[in-house]
């Protein structure tokens, strides 16, 4: 997929070896497309040396074969920036005036 141009940013593929020399070599092999910009975004987020990157794949067919379609996976859940309400506080009803 390196001679290939990629349809979408911070995508790949893992296609089958055809020619397996050894029982240890890998049953797919490919690459990934990473964007410089999303590559440094990824480091200043995470701490040490080490930078991890997730990512999704699907089953996918072509005229060439079976193969395994791969992105960046970038989702990050949002965190609730509310402050949660102490339920001991909302019980006090001292301060009602009946």
């Amino acid at each position: 997929m390196s001679e290939q141009k990629q349809k979408f940013p911070n995508s790949g593929a893992l296609f089958p070896v055809k020619s397996r020399v050894h029982p240890k070599s890998p049953d797919v092999s490919g690459d990934i497309t990473v964007e410089r910009s999303l590559l440094r975004q990824l480091m200043d987020e995470q701490d040490g040396d080490d930078v991890k990157i997730k990512l999704s794949g699907w089953n996918r067919s072509s005229g060439y074969g079976d193969f395994i379609s791969l992105v960046v996976n970038t989702y990050k859940p949002t965190v609730n920036a509310a402050p949660q309400q102490d339920l001991r506080k909302a019980a006090d009803d001292s301060d009602i005036p009946f």
